[in-house]
Order: structure tokens, then sequence, then C-alpha cells
């Protein structure tokens, strides 16, 4: 519903009246093709503003004005939060789910829940709630929400990384609250989006067919 983050649009200058468009940020429009993370030559007329991010998240504050439930939950909590977001396109099936949790919640910490050296917030649409096992749904270290206000979230002190698939908003949103990320890119600019962030030091590259043991790993680091 965000007309800056959602698609291009017009703007004029306060001065000669003349139109300039701003485009979502694509990667591939500013990086040269033919050498890895070099930026392309840019007209004259074209400028890099960096991300356009809605502003005055004040983190806990306006969570919790936001989402009261959701943000004493995570204020509750001795452990930091791992946050988890795929967006509204990316589609899994039951194997990947799976994998996932085995990664997010592993089997040592279902048993000993004490052992856990996180806790997880994953916004998931609801239709997808079934593919995960119901002993990690029911597990006291996993809340799903089929969604969250994500800018309020990733500025909350308890959430400490975001696994993502590094869509455009999700990846911009992240490096303004400056939360490191764990990238699993499923389709189009996400895999360049993955790229830039690790190589920045951001965060760290992993496949969505990775085996959980590799994710789980990725998100320790």
């Amino acid at each position: 519903n965000d007309p800056i983050a959602s698609q291009p649009f017009t703007v004029f200058s306060d001065g000669n009246r003349l139109p300039h468009t701003i485009f979502p940020t694509v990667p591939s429009l500013f990086f040269d093709r033919w050498e890895e993370g070099k930026p392309a030559e840019l007209h004259s007329w074209m400028s890099l503003v960096g991300p356009l991010v809605r502003g005055g998240a004040g983190g806990g504050a306006a969570l919790g004005e936001r989402a009261p439930e959701l943000s004493r939950w995570l204020e509750d909590g001795s452990l930091p939060c791992v946050y988890v977001a795929f967006g509204t396109l990316v589609t899994m099936n039951r194997e990947l789910a799976a994998r996932l949790c085995e990664a997010l919640v592993p089997e040592a910490h279902l048993r000993e829940p004490a052992s856990a050296r996180w806790r997880v917030l994953w916004a998931l649409r609801r239709e997808l709630w079934d593919f995960l096992p119901e002993t990690v749904r029911s597990s006291e270290l996993l809340r799903l929400e089929d969604f969250v206000p994500q800018v309020e979230v990733l500025h909350s002190e308890k959430v400490c990384m975001m696994v993502s698939h590094h869509g455009q908003n999700s990846t911009t949103e992240c490096l303004v609250a400056g939360k490191p990320m764990v990238g699993l890119p499923f389709f189009s600019d996400q895999h360049h989006w993955a790229r830039i962030v690790q190589r920045a030091g951001a965060g760290v590259r992993v496949s969505k067919h990775s085996p959980a043991e590799t994710i789980r790993e990725a998100i320790d680091e």
C-alpha cells in the first residue's frame, strides 16, 4: 500500500518543474552487467539517493503502538529474536518448510527449550502454517503471524537479525535498521540483492536448497 515502495512515480522539482521519475531500487539497473560489483555509468540526469523507507519508526515504542501484544512478546523474552519473512510472492512446499523449521527451531531446542539461543518470529501467510510440523508450531520458541509491521519489528532491539528472501523492500528496510541478514533468494533480482549484501558484509547468502544444518550455521554466524 506504500507507493514509494511499490511502484515508480513522478514528482516535480520546486524550481523549473521538470519531471523526475523515482524507481524502486533494482540493482541490475545500476551495475555493470559485465563486471560484478562495478557501478554502471549513469546518465547525468540520474541520481542515486539510496533506499526510500518509511521514516519515523521509533523501535519498540512504535511497535508497541501498532502491535502491542507482539511488542510485549518480544520484550518479555530473555532471548534475542530471529525475524523470518519471505514476502507475499514466494511460495514454498512442505519439504522446504520442514528444512527451515529444523534450521530455525532444531530438534535439540524442542527437547530442551532452555538450550535455545534465540526465539523466532515468522511472518508467514496463514495458508502455509499447516506446512510446519505441529511440534514446531506449538513450541514456545516460535511465534507465527500472517502479518507484522516490518519496519517497526526490525527496529526492535530484541530482533537480532532477519532471514529473508531478499526482496527489495525487505533488504533495504533491514539495511536501514542495521540488522544482518541470512538470505535465501528465490527468483529475479533477489539473487542480485543477496550477492550485494554478502559482498558488503551485511549478511550471509545460502540457497533455498541448502540443508537445514547449513541454514542454521548461517544464522549462528
